[in-house]
């Protein structure tokens, strides 16, 4: 083709004027006829693999609750209770043999000062109205002294400006058991019954180590037993309480002896103290701890076997309970 034809051609190719877009409402518009093709929609992005996350702490932590030793929903509880103090001797008057001396430990053999008191109890308390309780109560009195007059033990003589060395060991052992008549942990009034077992050692020896003197007796003596306790303020605030144990007996047949025989025992305190949260009690003790027996064994290992031995406490003593 020669260029006088072809450019033409191209000249008029080039000048062709865009084809608008159909109006709205036409035929074109309506069908879609000579439109461009119209884009369609963007494929979606894949999510990104979500990363583990730690569980979201809530707002307000739950508050664990305090622990307690006897929880009150339980059936039973356990208690344990301490004291300790001093106790000292009012009154103590001791005779071994019908013909023998009846010496003033108090005021002859030197227990007219104050000695170590203390004592250990257990208890196991079922539905709030039975207990049982184990008491260790140690009581050692030592001392020293020189005599004044003649001292006679049994069949031994002691004699006048004799240095001596006096022991009095009387320490003793309690199973109890109480019926409270409340179910009330802050109040009580309590009865039952005791089992003492008495471990007792008396010397009477010359500081020198040429006279020697000692009587142990191991025995067994029901009591009976009282305690109480009086919160004024329930769950809270002071309170007062008491106990008693004792026991009297006198004559042949009751005392399990085919001689006549008397015999006491007392242990009474008063107590007054506060309740410590989520711990215990704490209180102030006063207690009176006595008696004494007179009466002849009937088969006695030393002398006679006669005895008439009487002697009267007071101690004073700060005490903890756990409850």
């Amino acid at each position: 083709m020669s260029l006088w034809l072809a450019a033409p051609i191209v000249l008029f190719i080039a000048v062709q004027p865009v084809s608008p877009e159909p109006a709205p409402g036409s035929v074109e518009a309506r069908y879609g006829v000579g439109l461009p093709p119209r884009p369609g929609p963007a494929p979606a992005a894949k999510p990104a693999p979500a990363e583990p996350t730690e569980p979201a702490e809530p707002a307000t932590k739950p508050i664990p609750s305090p622990w307690q030793l006897n929880p009150p929903d339980r059936w039973y509880a356990l208690k344990a209770g301490v004291e300790l103090g001093f106790v000292g001797v009012m009154f103590h008057h001791i005779q071994f043999g019908r013909q023998a001396t009846a010496f003033d430990l108090r005021n002859q053999g030197g227990q007219d000062v104050l000695f170590p008191f203390f004592r250990f109890t257990g208890e196991f308390e079922i539905k709030r109205r039975h207990s049982l309780s184990f008491l260790i109560q140690p009581i050692k009195l030592k001392t020293t002294e020189t005599l004044k007059d003649e001292l006679v033990v049994d069949d031994r003589k002691f004699a006048a400006g004799t240095p001596m060395a006096f022991k009095y060991d009387f320490g003793f052992y309690r199973f109890s058991y109480l019926f409270d008549f409340f179910k009330d942990r802050d109040q009580e009034l309590a009865v039952g019954l005791a089992i003492q077992i008495r471990n007792a050692t008396i010397d009477y020896a010359a500081r020198d180590g040429s006279l020697l003197s000692s009587h142990r007796n191991i025995g067994v003596v029901p009591l009976l037993k009282l305690r109480g306790r009086w919160t004024p303020k329930k769950g809270k605030g002071v309170w007062l309480g008491a106990e008693i144990d004792g026991i009297y007996v006198r004559g042949r047949i009751i005392s399990g002896t085919r001689d006549y025989f008397e015999g006491a025992l007392m242990d009474a305190s008063l107590r007054v103290g506060f309740h410590v949260p989520r711990a215990g009690d704490a209180f102030v003790n006063i207690r009176y701890l006595g008696g004494g027996a007179r009466g002849a064994e009937s088969e006695p290992e030393v002398g006679d076997g006669y005895t008439n031995n009487w002697f009267h406490t007071m101690a004073l003593s700060l005490g903890f309970l756990i409850r």
